[in-house]
C-alpha cells in the first residue's frame, strides 16, 4: 500500500506526457476520429425521440465499507482523554509551612503566621504559562488543615490570617485570564480538626469542605487526593470513606479527573522524581490498589493485564522540598534536569506535575521564574516544526506500508499519521500484529527527536516497535521501545537521511498508530534517552585502598538532632565534613534508622567494604528525606532533598579490594525511611 503527500501534482503530468510522445500521424488520426465520433453520436442523439434515448450505464456495485477496528481492552473515558492532552502543569505548595520551614505542619500553628507581604497569583500563573504549562493545581489544604480558601467549616483558614485573601479564588481568576485550567489538592489528613480519627463525623466534615472547593470556584479539572493517613487525637487514625469522597467529585465536577495512588482516573508514577517507566501501561488492576499502596513500584509500569484505564502522573519539585525554604536557591533544578524530566514523564506516556512553591512574599522566587522561562523556550524551539509533516505538506515524501486495513488508504492508510488528530490513524487488518512503513524523501531530512502515538481511544495495543534510518549505505536503528500508549517521545542521535522505516514488531491486537513526527532540537542539545530518563554520566572507575590488615567490620555513625533541608548542610566531604558538631556517635553493623532520635535528625555512616567481584556495581538508597552515598571521594548516589520515599541508584566500576564508603541521610519530619543496597551487575571488558 503506497502513497504520496499529493497525487494530483504527479498524475496529470504523466497523462500529458503520454499524448505528446505519440507520432504526429497517429496523433492526427486519433484527434480526427475522436471529433468525428462526437459529432456522429451527437447527431444520433439529437434526432432520436426522448422516449427512445439510450439508457444510462448501470453503475458499478458499491463496495462495502471497511469496518473500523473494534475497541480492545479497557478504554479511557472522555475526561481521561482530555487529561492526557494537558501534558505539563504546575503544582503549588503554599501555607504556614512556607513560614515555619517544615514539610508537614502540626496543625497547631497560629493562622496569623501566614503573612505573605506581596501575594501575587498572577505572577505564578504567568511564570507557569511561560514554561508551557497548561494548568495549576493548588494545595488548597495540606495535612496541617490550614485552608487557602474561605471555609465555613473551620477557623483554621486564610481568612483568619495576617493576609485575609482567598488564595484559591485569586488563583482561579489569574489562571483563567491566561487560559490555564485549575485543580485542587485537598488533604484528607487534617491535623487541626478534633474530629479526625472519629470515623463518619470526620468524613462528613471532609465532604463538606470538598463541596466548598468544588461548588464555589468554577470548573475544576483535577482533584488531587494524597494518601497520607497519620494519627489524630489520642493516636486515632481515620478510616477514609473514599467512595463517598469520589461521589461528591462526580456530582459537582463530573469532568474532573481524580488522582490518587489508585485513581480512579489517574495514578501516581511511584516516585517523586517524576520518572516514568520506559514500559508503561495505562492500565491498572484498580481494585487491588488503594491510597498508600505499599507496592508502589508497580505503579510506574502499570499492569499489562489491568482491568481499568488509569494512566500515571509524574510529580517532582523544582527546588528541594515541596514548600519553599530560605537559602535553597542553589538547589533549584538545572535546565538540563528539567528537560530530561520532561522527556522521562511526558515522553513516557505520562503527565508532568512540577511543583513551584511561592516564597514568604507570596511570589515565585526570581531564579525559579527564570528557570521556567528557559524551559518553555527550549520546548517551544524543539517542537516548533515537525520535519516529517513539513515534507508531507510539501509533497516531497513517498511512503509504502506493508498492510492497510481493508486496503482503505483514505481512512486507514499512513496519511493518518502525519497530523495531530488522534481520530486519524494507520490501521492494520484484524489478526495482523506486525507491520512496517517505509518513507523516501526527495531531499534528506535531519532530526533528533521521534514522537509516536497510539489511537488510545480504542485501547492500548503495541508492545514492541523501532525506527530505522538509512545512511552510509545501510539501515541503522535510531529509536526503539516496547509500549507506546498516548505518546512516546525519544531523543535520538542527530540523524540525516532520505529513507526512514517505522516497524511495529509486536502488538496484542491490530496496531493503530495515530502519529509519527520528527523534530530537530536546538543545536548542541542532548541526543540521548537514558535508561532512567535522566542524563546519565559514564560510571566512574574507582580504585581501591590498600590496607596492611583488614579494616574493622561495620560502621561508625554520627547523629545530629536538628532539622536539615539538604545533606550538604551536615555532610560535605569536599568541604572537610561538617561544620556542625554531632550530638552523638557510635558503632553499628548495619545501615538503618535504629540509631536515629525521635524528632528531626541526620545520620552519617562510615566504614569499608570488600569488593570481590570486579566490574560494574550498583548502589541504591531508598529514603525519606534525602540521602547520598560516597565511595571513596566519589559521589555515586545523589538522593538529596526534601521528599517522600524515593529510590535512586548510582553505578561505579570497581576493582577487587577494599573501598571506603560514606552514607548520609536526614529526616526533616514526615515518614522516616532509609534503605541501602549494593549489587554487582557484571564484569567489564
Amino acid at each position: 500500500m503506497q502513497g504520496r503527500a499529493s497525487r494530483s501534482k504527479i498524475w496529470p503530468r504523466m497523462r500529458t506526457a503520454s499524448l505528446l510522445h505519440l507520432p504526429c500521424s497517429r496523433l492526427f488520426g486519433l484527434l480526427f476520429g475522436t471529433l468525428f465520433g462526437i459529432l456522429f453520436l451527437g447527431a444520433i442523439d439529437a434526432s432520436a425521440p426522448e422516449a427512445h434515448a439510450a439508457p444510462s450505464a448501470t453503475p458499478q456495485e458499491t463496495q462495502p465499507e471497511v469496518a473500523a477496528p473494534l475497541p480492545f481492552g479497557p478504554l479511557p473515558s472522555p475526561r481521561q482523554l482530555a487529561w492526557h492532552e494537558r501534558q505539563f502543569y504546575g503544582f503549588v505548595h503554599f501555607g504556614p509551612n512556607t513560614f515555619t520551614g517544615v514539610e508537614w505542619g502540626e496543625g497547631r500553628e497560629d493562622p496569623l503566621l501566614f503573612a505573605p507581604s506581596a501575594l501575587d497569583c498572577r505572577q505564578w500563573a504567568a511564570a507557569m504559562k511561560s514554561a508551557g504549562m497548561t494548568g495549576v493545581i493548588l494545595t488548597a489544604k495540606h495535612h496541617d488543615g490550614f485552608c487557602l480558601f474561605d471555609s465555613a467549616h473551620t477557623e483554621h483558614d486564610v481568612m483568619q490570617s495576617a493576609t485575609p485573601r482567598d488564595v484559591l479564588k485569586e488563583l482561579c481568576e489569574a489562571c483563567r485570564a491566561l487560559g490555564l485550567w485549575v485543580g485542587v489538592y485537598l488533604s484528607p489528613w487534617d491535623r487541626t480538626d478534633p474530629r479526625y480519627g472519629s470515623g463518619e463525623p470526620y468524613n462528613e466534615f471532609f465532604r463538606a469542605q470538598l463541596r466548598e472547593v468544588l461548588s464555589n470556584y468554577g470548573p475544576i479539572a483535577e482533584v488531587w487526593f494524597d494518601g497520607a493517613c497519620g494519627e489524630g487525637p489520642d493516636g486515632r487514625r481515620q478510616v477514609y470513606d473514599w467512595p463517598s469522597f469520589i461521589a461528591v467529585v462526580r456530582e459537582l465536577q463530573p469532568d474532573a479527573c481524580i488522582f490518587s495512588d489508585a485513581g480512579p482516573d489517574v495514578r501516581w508514577c511511584g516516585n517523586e522524581r517524576a520518572l516514568g517507566s520506559a514500559t508503561t501501561w495505562a492500565l491498572l488492576r484498580r481494585d487491588e490498589v488503594y491510597p498508600g499502596y505499599p507496592d508502589y513500584h508497580e505503579l510506574g509500569p502499570g499492569h499489562a493485564d489491568g482491568t481499568h484505564w488509569v494512566p500515571y502522573e509524574c510529580n517532582t519539585s523544582i527546588r528541594p522540598g515541596w514548600f519553599w525554604k530560605a537559602g535553597l536557591d542553589d538547589g533549584v533544578k538545572s535546565l538540563a534536569t528539567l528537560v530530561d524530566t520532561w522527556y522521562a514523564s511526558v515522553g513516557r506516556a505520562g503527565n508532568f506535575l512540577l511543583n513551584c512553591p511561592p516564597d514568604d512574599r507570596g511570589r515565585l522566587p526570581d531564579v525559579d521564574v527564570a528557570r521556567l522561562a528557559e524551559l518553555g523556550a527550549v520546548l517551544r524551539r524543539t517542537f516548533a516544526r515537525d520535519v516529517l509533516r513539513a515534507a508531507v505538506e510539501a509533497a516531497t515524501v513517498d511512503y509504502v506500508a506493508s498492510n492497510v486495513r481493508g486496503g482503505d488508504e483514505a481512512r486507514f492508510g499512513p496519511i493518518g499519521l502525519f497530523d495531530e488528530d488522534r481520530a486519524t490513524y494507520w490501521a492494520l487488518d484484524d489478526g495482523v500484529t506486525k507491520g512496517h512503513l517505509e518513507l523516501r524523501f526527495e531531499s534528506p531530512i535531519t532530526f533528533d527527536q521521534v514522537w509516536l502515538e497510539e489511537a488510545i481511544q480504542l485501547g492500548q495495543r503495541i508492545t514492541g516497535w523501532r525506527v530505522d534510518a538509512a545512511f552510509d549505505g545501510s539501515w541503522h536503528r535510531v529509536a526503539e521501545g516496547t509500549t507506546l500508549g498516548v505518546r512516546r517521545i525519544l531523543r535520538t542521535p542527530r540523524t540525516t537521511t532520505d529513507q526512514l522505516r517505522l516497524t511495529i514488531e509486536s502488538a496484542l491486537a491490530c496496531p493503530l498508530v495515530a502519529r509519527l513526527a520528527l523534530f530537530e532540537g536546538p543545536s548542541g542539545g542532548p541526543a540521548r534517552d537514558a535508561a532512567d530518563g535522566l542524563a546519565s554520566a559514564v560510571p566512574p572507575t574507582i580504585a581501591p585502598v590498600q590496607f596492611i590488615q583488614a579494616p574493622e567490620r561495620g560502621y561508625t555513625w554520627k547523629r545530629w538532632d536538628q532539622r536539615f533541608q539538604t545533606v550538604s548542610q551536615f555532610c560535605d566531604p569536599a568541604a572537610g565534613g561538617s561544620a556542625v558538631p554531632p550530638a552523638a556517635t557510635g558503632k553499628t553493623v548495619t545501615v538503618d534508622t535504629a540509631v536515629a532520635s525521635a524528632g528531626p535528625c541526620a545520620l552519617v555512616f562510615e566504614g569499608h567494604f570488600y569488593n570481590d567481584q570486579p566490574g560494574l556495581t550498583e548502589f541504591v538508597t531508598e529514603s525519606d528525606d534525602g540521602s547520598r552515598v560516597w565511595v571513596g571521594d566519589q559521589l555515586v548516589v545523589d538522593n538529596d532533598g526534601l521528599h517522600g520515599v524515593t529510590r535512586v541508584a548510582g553505578r561505579a566500576i570497581l576493582a577487587m579490594g577494599y573501598y571506603p564508603i560514606r552514607i548520609a541521610w536526614f529526616d526533616a519530619g514526615g515518614e522516616r525511611a532509609l534503605r541501602f543496597g549494593r549489587t554487582w551487575l557484571g564484569a567489564r571488558d
